[in-house]
């Protein structure tokens, strides 16, 4: 079905059993693994849902659910402000999947490897959630629970990623991904940061995210604190490590994959440390 407002496609989905569909890269995938049909609503050419936007007053940015990946990547606004959401979003799949796939999707999704989330997470983006009944606004960190599963209700619409100007325009952001292969990749981790130096050389503003490392992205707190008010010196950096260490075995320590995952994501984390303190004596 395919609604030609908004409204029309909330109450369509306040019937049980009826799916949105916009790209379609994740819910076409999860139908083949069922029996029966599917209800899909087709919301990719609502204009509520494809436009991104600039609030005058307040300076936020509004990025409709169902705006694809490319465009994202394409919208100068976006590379200005937050180059980490565009950086993170050229990862996705291929060009053709970017042509099809939509923030709101992977958001929803909620896979643990899902590319666009992390960065919206150091941004400290909300997502605006409608229904028949409704709007509410929750934090995008809030909004997610665990893998694949979110704060989202049924008869619910993600319609919004709303990102706030930048708390510290002038600090440094870094981006790495792990993956099996370049081309048509699904990420394995990665890690996300913005960190902002004072003149003497001390973190003064730090934010970490990790990606596909636990249950959902999320910031990394207890590495943040050992990070903020101190020089990137090498202790410094070992003592971080430490800490990061002990949160991935609590987290994933028994599973079959720490072997790799552990030692794999602190070198991906020393790596940025080193590229952060290079960037720091410039």
């Amino acid at each position: 079905i395919r609604p030609q407002s908004l409204e029309e496609a909330l109450a369509l989905l306040a019937n049980d059993g009826v799916t949105a569909i916009a790209g379609g890269t994740d819910v076409i995938v999860q139908g083949r693994l069922q029996t029966r049909p599917m209800r899909l609503v087709d919301i990719s050419r609502l204009t509520e849902l494809t436009q991104i936007s600039e609030d005058p007053h307040t300076h936020e940015i509004a990025i409709g659910a169902a705006v694809t990946f490319n465009r994202i990547t394409d919208h100068p606004l976006l590379r200005e402000r937050y180059p980490l959401l565009v950086q993170a979003c050229r990862t996705v799949g291929s060009y053709q999947i970017r042509n099809r796939a939509t923030i709101g999707g992977n958001i929803v999704n909620a896979a643990p490897c899902g590319d666009s989330i992390p960065p919206p997470i150091i941004y400290d983006a909300r997502v605006e959630l409608r229904s028949h009944t409704g709007v509410r606004t929750l934090s995008l960190g809030e909004f997610l629970l665990s893998g694949y599963k979110t704060q989202r209700q049924p008869d619910e619409l993600l319609t919004r990623v709303i990102l706030p100007p930048l708390a510290r325009p002038n600090a440094q952001g870094f981006y790495h991904q792990l993956g099996r292969r370049n081309a048509l990749n699904i990420t394995r981790q990665s890690l996300t940061a913005l960190l902002e130096f004072d003149a003497e050389g001390i973190v003064s503003y730090c934010r970490l995210v990790d990606g596909a490392l636990f249950s959902k992205p999320q910031r990394m707190l207890d590495v943040e604190r050992c990070l903020q008010g101190q020089k990137l010196t090498s202790d410094t950096i070992a003592s971080a490590c430490e800490v990061l260490d002990k949160l991935i075995y609590a987290a994933i320590g028994k599973r079959w994959s720490a072997a790799y995952k552990q030692p794999v994501f602190i070198s991906m984390f020393r790596d940025m440390m080193a590229q952060a303190q290079q960037v720091c004596r410039k």
